[in-house]
C-alpha cells in the first residue's frame, strides 16, 4: 500500500532511527546504494538520494571508493537526533 510519502525520506528516517537507538554505531559501514536497493526493492538512485541528504545533515559520511559509514555524531547528538525525530 502506498503511504503517499516518497521512499527516500522513509529510508532516511529508518537509518536515523537505527542510529539513534544504537542499532547502527559510529564508523559502521552502510550497504552500497545498489545492495540497499536490491534488499529493499528500492531504486539505487532513491537510496543515493537518501544517503545524500543524510550526508548533508552530517549523519553519515562517504569515503570515495571506500564506502558509506555512520558518522561519529557523539552521544549528545544521538540523543538530540532521537528526540527531534522520534519524540523520545
Amino acid at each position: 500500500m502506498n503511504s503517499g510519502v516518497p521512499v527516500y525520506p522513509q529510508i532516511e528516517q529508518q537509518l536515523k532511527q537505527a542510529i539513534a537507538f544504537g542499532l547502527l554505531r559510529a564508523g559502521e559501514a552502510l550497504p552500497s546504494t545498489r545492495a540497499h536497493g536490491r534488499g529493499a526493492a528500492d531504486n539505487p538512485n532513491t537510496v543515493a538520494r537518501a544517503y545524500t541528504e543524510l550526508e548533508r545533515e552530517g549523519v553519515i559520511r562517504t569515503v570515495p571508493r571506500g564506502g558509506t559509514f555512520v558518522a561519529d555524531i557523539g552521544a549528545l547528538s544521538s540523543r538530540l537526533l532521537k528526540r527531534r525525530n522520534f519524540g523520545c
